[in-house]
C-alpha cells in the first residue's frame, strides 16, 4: 500500500529479503524515535522478492502506519538494486538506508541527517566494533572488515574509513547525479557508491558509531562466499577505475 505524500525531510529505506521477523520491531523502533523529532519522515520498505511471508508483514505495516510505504520486487535483484529503487522512489531531501538489524543504533540516523543539512553530500556511520571474543563470527567479520578497509584505501587512494557500513545517508540531489553509474546490484554496491561519490568530489562525512553485531538476528551475508564475491567485484571495479583515469 502506498500513501499519498509530498516532499519529506528524510526518507529511511529498509530493504528486506526473508527478514520478516525483523520488520515490525525495526519499523516500530524507527517510528518511536522519529516521532520524538519535528522531522517529516517516511519509511520506504523495499522487499527483494522474499519467500518467507515478509510481503504480508510489510503490507500490514504500510496499512497500519501512514509513515510507511512499500515497494515489491517481482524477482530477486540484490540488495544494491533494492536500495537504488528505494532512493529513486523516495521523497526526502535527505535519503538513506540502514540494515534491518540496526547493528548501528538508529539514533545515529539523526546525526547523519544533521551532517547532510550542514552541507555534506554523503554521511555514513563508520563502524567501531564492539568485539565479543567468544563469537568466532564477530571476530571473523572484524578481521575481514579491517583487511578490506586497508585494501580499498591502498587500491583507490581514498581517505574513506568504512565504505561497507550498512547505514548511509545522502543529499538526494547529490546522489541522483551519479546513482545510475553504480553498476553492482548486490552487496558491493556499498563500496562502489562510496568510491564513485569520492571521485565525484562529494563532501563526505563519516561519524564513528558503535557497531554491535546481534547474532540472534541472523544475517543474509555468508562470509566465505561473499568475501570471494567482494574481491572479484573490487578487482573488476578497479580495472574500470584505471581505464577512466587514463581517459582523463
Amino acid at each position: 500500500m502506498n500513501h499519498a505524500t509530498g516532499e519529506k525531510d528524510i526518507s529511511i529505506i529498509l530493504t528486506c529479503y526473508n527478514e520478516g521477523n525483523l520488520l515490525e520491531p525495526g519499523v516500530n523502533r524507527l517510528i518511536k524515535l522519529f516521532d520524538l523529532t519535528k522531522l517529516d519522515y517516511e519509511i520506504v520498505i523495499v522487499d527483494d522478492y522474499s519467500t518467507d511471508g515478509s510481503r504480508e508483514r510489510i503490507s500490514d505495516l504500510a496499512t497500519k502506519h501512514k509513515q510507511v510505504r512499500a515497494i515489491y520486487h517481482e524477482e530477486n535483484k540484490g540488495r544494491g538494486a533494492a536500495v537504488t529503487m528505494g532512493i529513486k522512489a523516495s521523497f526526502g531531501r535527505v535519503v538513506g538506508y540502514s540494515d534491518l538489524d540496526f547493528s548501528s543504533d538508529p539514533v545515529y540516523i539523526i546525526k547523519l541527517y544533521q551532517k547532510i543539512m550542514d552541507g555534506a553530500d554523503i554521511a555514513t556511520a563508520s563502524r567501531v566494533y564492539k568485539l565479543d571474543l567468544k563469537s568466532i563470527n564477530v571476530l571473523h567479520r572484524y578481521i575481514l572488515h579491517k583487511g578490506y578497509k586497508a585494501l580499498v584505501k591502498l587500491m583507490f587512494r581514498t581517505r574513506l574509513t568504512d565504505t561497507e557500513t550498512g547505514c548511509k545517508f545522502f543529499n538526494r540531489r547529490s546522489i541522483m547525479t551519479y546513482i545510475d553509474e553504480v553498476k553492482d546490484k548486490k552487496w558491493f554496491w556499498d563500496t562502489e557508491v562510496m568510491i564513485r561519490g569520492y571521485f565525484h568530489e562529494m563532501k563526505i562525512s563519516e561519524i564513528p558509531t558503535l557497531f554491535i553485531r546481534r547474532p540472534e538476528t541472523g544475517s543474509t551475508v555468508r562470509v566465505v562466499r561473499d568475501t570471494r564475491r567482494y574481491l572479484v567485484s573490487l578487482i573488476l571495479f578497479y580495472k574500470e577505475f584505471r581505464r577512466l583515469k587514463r581517459q582523463l
